[in-house]
């Protein structure tokens, strides 16, 4: 949870690096409903204007032997001057 300026909370990622300012948010299933398309829209532009880079997952990056969900997450993080060790 990302808190605002009044200490209210403005984002809610489904996961994070907070270290990073990297919201990642899985697209699943009900993403196709009516209106999240739109929620979606005006998520990003939350994250945005709090500093933080939003990185979207699907299902789809979850399979196989070498997921694309890992090197979507990898990049933000080496954009955001993360080290791997």
């Amino acid at each position: 949870m990302v808190w605002g300026r009044w200490g209210a909370p403005e984002l809610w990622p489904d996961a994070a690096y907070p270290e990073y300012a990297i919201s990642l948010q899985y697209d699943g299933a009900h993403h196709g409903e009516p209106g999240q398309h739109l929620r979606d829209i005006r998520r990003a532009g939350t994250t945005d204007r709090l500093g933080w880079l939003e990185v979207r997952v699907s299902k789809e990056d979850l399979l196989g032997d070498r997921p694309a969900a890992v090197g979507k997450v990898r990049r933000a993080l080496l954009s955001r001057g993360w080290a791997p060790r």
